[in-house]
C-alpha cells in the first residue's frame, strides 16, 4: 500500500509540474512578439488534454486556466482557440468534480458528527 501511495504521489507531483510548465510555455508563446509555431502550441494542448484525461485530481490549476482562457480568446488560429476551449472545459470539469467530492466529504463528516451527538 505504501508503495502504491508513493507511486501516486510522485505521479501527481509530475502532473502538477507538467501543468505548471505548460502554463508557462503557453503564456510565453501568447505574449511573445515572435510568432510561435502553431505546431508547438497544438502539441502542448494535446499533451495537456492527455494529462487531464488521465489525472484523477489536478490542484493548483488556476494559472493553467488563465493561460488557456487567454489562448481561447487570443489564439492565432481557430484550431488553437478550439483546442484551448476544449482543454479548458476539461479542467473546469475536473475542478467541479473536486469541489463536489469535497462538499460530499464535509457533508458526510457533518452527518457523522450530528449522528454521534444525537445518539
Amino acid at each position: 500500500i505504501l508503495a502504491e501511495r508513493s507511486k501516486n504521489g510522485i505521479s501527481r507531483v509530475l502532473q502538477v509540474g507538467l501543468i505548471y510548465r505548460a502554463a508557462e510555455a503557453l503564456n510565453d508563446n501568447s505574449s511573445s512578439q515572435q510568432q510561435p509555431s502553431q505546431v508547438i502550441i497544438m502539441n502542448i494542448l494535446a499533451v495537456l488534454d492527455q494529462v487531464l484525461t488521465a489525472a484523477e485530481k489536478i490542484s493548483n490549476s488556476s494559472k493553467l486556466g488563465e493561460s488557456l482562457e487567454k489562448l481561447k480568446n487570443e489564439g492565432k488560429s481557430m484550431e488553437i482557440k478550439r483546442e484551448s476551449k476544449y482543454v479548458l472545459s476539461l479542467l473546469e470539469e475536473y475542478d467541479d468534480e473536486e469541489d463536489y467530492e469535497e462538499d460530499q466529504k464535509q457533508s458526510d463528516s457533518s452527518s457523522d458528527l450530528l449522528y454521534e451527538y444525537l445518539y
